[in-house]
């Protein structure tokens, strides 16, 4: 009964922390819009295929030309997960603004199952980890401060996930 309350105070503290970060986002993106003169960090959505942590807010930015960092807290009926990649980033040289990326990570979640699910058999509550890869594209769309991706990759459980598969994801971001 104890673990019961301690995960439902858990998913709601992981919720509290959600809204505020959205707030915090979306006041940090209207700053970056104003003031950044080239595209350093960018805030927006990210979204995907069917997978624990496929989507949610998004946060990426550049410690150095080519070295990014991405995060994306995000969530569903049953969970809440951080995704934090770190990514390479080059031109691809086909046109202006068409970069292309490949990185790695992990995903760190929390997830309440009640019933079976067709692939992974019956699942309980917890928290999991996966491993994370990623390969996308990135169009910067010129004179404006908006990028779009598309990326996909593998996840693997390495925490309480006994699964592998493959994410198809998008993103749209303002900088």
């Amino acid at each position: 009964m104890d673990g019961i309350l301690i995960e439902q105070s858990l998913i709601f503290a992981l919720k509290k922390m959600m809204k505020k970060f959205l707030v915090i986002g979306l006041f940090s993106m209207f700053s970056v819009a104003l003031f950044a003169q080239q595209y350093s960090t960018a805030i927006g959505l990210k979204g995907g295929a069917y997978g624990l942590g496929a989507g949610g807010v998004n946060l990426k930015h550049f410690l150095s030309s080519g070295i990014a960092l991405d995060a994306t807290v995000g969530g569903g009926a049953n969970h809440i997960s951080f995704n934090a990649l770190f990514q390479w980033q080059s031109a691809t040289g086909l046109t202006d603004g068409l970069d292309w990326y490949f990185g790695v990570g992990g995903t760190l979640g929390i997830t309440r199952f009640t019933s079976a699910h067709p692939v992974w058999g019956k699942q309980s509550s917890g928290t999991y980890l996966l491993g994370n890869g990623v390969i996308g594209l990135e169009y910067v769309i010129p004179d404006l401060p908006i990028n779009i991706a598309l990326e996909t990759g593998p996840y693997i459980g390495v925490l309480n996930a006994p699964m592998f598969g493959w994410e198809v994801l998008w993103q749209f971001d303002i900088f």
